[in-house]
């Protein structure tokens, strides 16, 4: 089966609760989509606009550094994508193809 999910707060999730995009309690886990053939992901990093610009660009850096170190730790199974070529990569190489986004503007004051 072919998923494309146009948004997730899963990142969010896994830092706040320390867990790991393998097995995670969130509605996705790398475990749970293993029955998708091509699987497309955007993980928006959730910031929330009422902590003030300071406050929500140190969250947006630390969900950002907690995404990169999933995508390393199971590089064998998700891929971060920024291009249309990378996406067919990863669908070829049976990946996560993974999109970073960012929900909420404050941390760009």
């Amino acid at each position: 089966m072919n998923f494309f999910d146009n948004h997730c707060d899963t990142v969010s999730h896994l830092l706040d609760t320390n867990e790991d995009l393998q097995s995670s309690s969130a509605h996705i886990s790398l475990k749970k989509a293993a029955k998708f053939d091509r699987w497309a992901q955007l993980f928006a990093l959730f910031i929330d606009d009422s902590k003030g610009a300071k406050n929500a660009y140190q969250r947006y850096l630390l969900e950002r550094e907690y995404f990169f170190a999933q995508i390393e730790k199971h590089k064998n199974e998700i891929m971060q994508c920024r291009t249309a070529q990378d996406l067919e990569t990863a669908f070829q190489q049976k990946k996560c193809a993974a999109i970073l986004s960012v929900e909420n503007g404050s941390m760009l004051g």
